[in-house]
């Protein structure tokens, strides 16, 4: 009796561990894909961050330190922020950066393409303590509306990565955020699933039908054995 009731059941269990198999392994799969393009997208960056740092901050280095000792109407006029903008334009154009933001040691926003933004204070962001303790920390979000360097954009998948200023010597002079626009990594990554998914569920689908049709051979064995 035991042995007919695990019979009886087994293809509705069997499908229910197939359709929870197939569901781990697209959700594995679209974390594998999101995760390498974090580090790729974090990767560029840093070279873009290290690129600025080469060719800017030699310039602007007395400048940032003396930022926080400038009231924020001054700071937000001074004329070294056109020439860091017009520095900055020179590297992002025909790339995929957003926007970039310096910060001084204190958290202190010195320069951003949003000049809206120039003067806040970013002295507790966990990113911001991250990067000037000097690691990169970065984050993926989704923007409807996101204010770029030449025009306003909507709808982006942005990955903003906070990353330290070190001199030739390793010192920390300041800290980078840089926001890298992600929107064609991620709908590549959504189709590759969407793939996947198909894939997978056709393969688990056979294999279903194959174990139905065990089930059903067996059923015909044994009522020929009786």
């Amino acid at each position: 009796m035991k042995n007919s009731l695990t019979f009886k059941y087994f293809p509705l269990i069997s499908g229910i561990v197939i359709v929870v198999a197939g569901a781990i392994l697209a959700a594995l799969y679209t974390y594998s894909l999101r995760a390498d393009m974090s580090r790729i997208a974090e990767r560029n960056n840093v070279s873009m961050a290290h690129a600025f740092a080469n060719y800017v901050w030699p310039r602007i280095d007395s400048f940032v330190n003396d930022a926080h000792t400038m009231s924020i109407d001054h700071l937000t006029k001074h004329p070294k922020l056109g020439e860091i903008r017009g520095l900055a334009l020179e590297l992002v154009r025909d790339t995929p950066i957003l926007k970039i933001k310096i910060y001084d040691l204190t958290g202190l926003t010195v320069f951003s393409s949003d000049i809206a933004q120039i003067g806040e204070g970013k002295g507790k962001n966990a990113g911001f303590l991250a990067a000037r303790n000097g690691a990169v920390a970065s984050e993926l979000t989704h923007r409807d509306t996101f204010s770029a360097f030449e025009q306003q954009v909507e709808d982006r998948d942005v990955l903003s990565s906070y990353i330290p200023v070190r001199t030739k010597t390793g010192e920390i002079r300041g800290v980078f955020e840089i926001y890298y626009d992600v929107t064609q990594f991620l709908a590549r990554i959504k189709f590759s699933q969407q793939l996947q998914i198909a894939v997978v569920a056709l393969t688990l689908a056979l294999l279903y039908l194959m174990i139905l049709m065990l089930m059903r051979h067996r059923d015909r064995l044994i009522e020929s054995h009786h």
